[in-house]
């Protein structure tokens, strides 16, 4: 537990260097999508279809804020 969490740390610490903190913080949350796909290929362990669901939607959600971001970004330069 300790080297993934120092490893996933690190590497959130070392993004902000080239991008906004907004954008750091809101892509944590596609971490469980990660694992789910993670623990299907390494484990076998097929996910629910609420857990299929719940992660569409976050990743739709990621997705519509990573557009809007980077369309604010464009309009103040």
């Amino acid at each position: 537990a300790i080297v993934p969490t120092l490893l996933g740390h690190s590497i959130f610490n070392w993004a902000l260097k080239w991008v906004k903190a907004a954008l750091v913080s809101v892509v944590i949350l596609g971490e469980p999508v990660g694992a789910t796909i993670l623990a299907y290929i390494f484990l076998n362990e097929a996910p629910t279809y609420q857990q299929i669901l719940g992660g569409l939607v976050i990743l739709v959600g990621l997705t519509i804020f990573i557009i809007n971001i980077n369309s604010k970004s464009g309009d103040s330069k």
